[in-house]
């Protein structure tokens, strides 16, 4: 073989610095600080918040996408590598030469499969392997390279016993050296990625299996549900992602099937105009057009329908982040009770919580769907009394959740609770049920069946929303576009850096910040976050360099770290003031926590439901952004589902979850339960 040595990352011909300033496009000497700062270990929020001199002063959001290039960067390089030791060991000679200059100058993995693919064993005997087989090869090549062949002096009155046979087998010699040639897998890579002027389309259609579905079978109902996309058809320049991510749903139910179609491909193929011997232009053009039949035209289609779902599936795992981050900004409500109710049709879940989460009480009772129970009611009347008319209810957006709504603004209005300006604030149930019966849980409530536990996190959410959220795997949080229709590995993982930043850049208190909060922390982890925690439980830490002493946690991990560790005795985590005075510099407070204008609202408070039938077109409301999307955000406007403000009723305008924002009703659906908005 032609290589008995592994190679390495040095045999490539880019260094990772040189990449990472293209594709972000920054500086050659920034990309080198940059990518300096990442093979040290430095996290995304260390290096935005504290390395301001070496990146130049980029954003949090330029250093969060150069560390998302970085790792890809890392991967790609570990790829080309891989596949260069692979070809070293089953090709030799210029083949071998060759591809290896190629995976050496590859920028991503087009290139590195464009490359490998012709390498790939065959699983069947191909045709032109059969005809390589009969001799045919040198004539084929001959043929290529412009010479004239004498074809009839290769019939041999064996397997090639007349013209048209012959004719054949070169036919199918000629068509795989057109489509393995460098030149035409080059425009296959182009034409995958877009870069192209063909009309190129994505068709959706009823799946065979789906045709065949009559009513009454058990999976014609979801037909209705992507009945947009049984009779699709996009410019594939123009598609959206949620509409790919729609289309790969329905195909993975079996009840849509999607592909890319083009036309004239052949006007873009390098080698249309091959120039051959006159004499061989008609088995050429014949040649030519087998490959781009056979093979050209399905390769780009393969290749353009992966560049749209992996795009649509990167834009997909980015909106989630991008929302989660936003979640975990969220302001928290202060200074008032909370009264926590998990809503069902048979049992109402409560729960009574202080200003500082500590559950002061709960209660399962009967509902019924329209009427809380006497008993129900009577405690709901004990609790209010008991917070001094302070006091928000909390209600889940899950099963009978309407009902709950409607009958509390009847309360209030009947004034049942008393005097008080009672409000109410839907929360989302997304991942509490999870929560409630995990180890963590149990652990924090060892006394309480699940479902209350669930409607105590509901509670918490409004009072300390980031030390509530970050106890819940954050792919279960509800807050993305179409995200189970995405690689799970790759969302969650986005996902955990999401949650870590997230939580580094809020700051959170040495002193009172539970393990699952700390463990989220730069620089720290679950073994030396459980470490400070030991530390505090014999007295309070009073200063950074006390961190110092903690087993695991070495010099990086603590000049990670202490920048984002509150050192606020436990008396005095409330007031910032003193707070101020117990750091070892008191700006880093201030500099540290995020601003009033950085956090993001808390949720609505409303006083009553509003349901779809009552709403009127054109009737202006005031709402708050509860989830964005690709296609548009949905807004809380205090009806019983939320409205959809589509991208192209919002101009230009940038959303963030939680924002408030005026808007009109440009429609509405009751049987669909839909609520159309525009901007106001």
């Amino acid at each position: 073989m032609a290589h008995n040595t592994s190679l390495d990352v040095s045999f490539i011909e880019w260094a990772p610095d040189e990449l990472l300033s293209q594709q972000c496009n920054i500086s050659e000497d920034k990309a080198k600080r940059v990518c300096k700062l990442f093979d040290e270990g430095y996290e995304v929020a260390f290096v935005a918040r504290y390395r301001v001199a070496q990146t130049g002063n980029m954003t949090t959001d330029e250093v969060r996408r150069a560390h998302e290039s970085y790792k890809d960067i890392k991967v790609l390089e570990q790829k080309i590598v891989k596949a260069a030791n692979t070809l070293t060991q089953k090709v030799e000679g210029p083949e071998l030469v060759d591809a290896l200059k190629g995976l050496q100058q590859a920028r991503d993995n087009e290139d590195i499969l464009v490359i490998t693919q012709q390498f790939a064993a065959e699983k069947r005997v191909t045709k032109a392997a059969k005809a390589r087989e009969l001799g045919l090869a040198e004539a084929a090549q001959a043929i290529f390279q412009g010479k004239a062949v004498r074809v009839r002096e290769l019939i041999n009155g064996a397997e090639l016993n007349d013209l048209k046979t012959v004719e054949t087998h070169l036919k199918h010699l000629l068509a795989d050296l057109i489509n393995k040639h460098p030149e035409t897998l080059a425009a296959v890579r182009k034409i995958g990625q877009l870069d192209t002027r063909l009309f190129v389309s994505v068709v959706g259609e009823l799946s065979a299996k789906a045709k065949k579905l009559k009513p009454g079978d058990p999976n014609h109902d979801q037909i209705k549900h992507f009945e947009r996309y049984t009779n699709f058809t996009r410019n594939a320049h123009q598609v959206e992602n949620c509409q790919i991510l729609a289309l790969e749903r329905g195909a993975e139910r079996d009840i849509v099937s999607w592909k890319v179609q083009m036309k004239d491909a052949g006007r873009e193929h390098p080698l249309a105009r091959h120039p051959v011997h006159p004499s061989h232009l008609q088995l050429y053009q014949t040649s030519f057009a087998h490959a781009l039949d056979q093979s050209f035209v399905p390769k780009c289609q393969r290749a353009i329908s992966r560049f749209l779902t992996s795009r649509a599936e990167q834009a997909a795992i980015e909106c989630f982040a991008r929302n989660l981050r936003q979640l975990f900004s969220q302001q928290p409500l202060s200074d008032l009770h909370i009264i926590a109710l998990d809503p069902g049709y048979k049992a109402c879940k409560m729960a009574f919580l202080s200003p500082l989460g500590e559950v002061l009480g709960h209660l399962e009772s009967r509902f019924g769907g329209q009427r809380f129970s006497p008993e129900g009611l009577a405690q709901l009347k004990n609790w209010c009394k008991q917070s001094g008319s302070r006091c928000v209810f909390a209600v889940g957006d899950g099963t009978a959740s309407r009902e709950t709504q409607v009958e509390l603004g009847r309360l209030f209005r009947e004034k049942a609770f008393g005097a008080g300006d009672w409000k109410f604030c839907v929360v989302s149930e997304s991942g509490a049920s999870k929560y409630s019966v995990t180890p963590l849980a149990e652990a924090e409530f060892p006394d309480l069946p699940p479902t209350t536990r669930s409607a105590i996190s509901l509670g918490r959410r409004l009072l300390d929303p980031m030390g509530e959220y970050v106890k819940i795997e954050p792919q279960h949080l509800g807050m993305g576009m179409y995200q189970h229709s995405v690689p799970e590995k790759k969302l969650s993982t986005k996902l955990k850096e999401t949650v870590r930043e997230a939580v580094s850049m809020r700051g959170v208190n040495v002193n009172t910040a539970s393990l699952q909060l700390l463990q989220q922390v730069c620089g720290l982890n679950k073994t030396t976050a459980a470490g400070i925690i030991k530390m505090r439980e014999i007295a309070p830490i009073k200063r950074r360099a006390d961190l110092q002493k903690i087993k695991g946690l070495g010099a990086k991990s603590y000049e990670q770290c202490a920048g984002f560790l509150i050192v606020l005795p436990p008396d005095q985590a409330e007031s910032g003031g003193a707070g101020e005075k117990a750091q070892e510099n008191e700006s880093v407070v201030r500099d540290l926590l995020l601003t009033e204008e950085k956090l993001v609202p808390a949720p609505l408070l409303q006083t009553q439901i509003r349901n779809i039938g009552s709403l009127k077109v054109g009737e202006r409301l005031s709402g708050r952004v509860q989830n964005t999307t690709d296609f548009g955000v949905f807004v809380d406007i205090g009806a019983e589902k939320s409205g959809l403000l589509h991208r192209s009723k919002a101009g230009q305008q940038v959303f963030e979850v939680g924002q408030v924002v005026d808007v009109c009703i440009d429609q509405t659906d009751a049987a669909r339960q839909r609520i159309g908005l525009r901007l106001a």
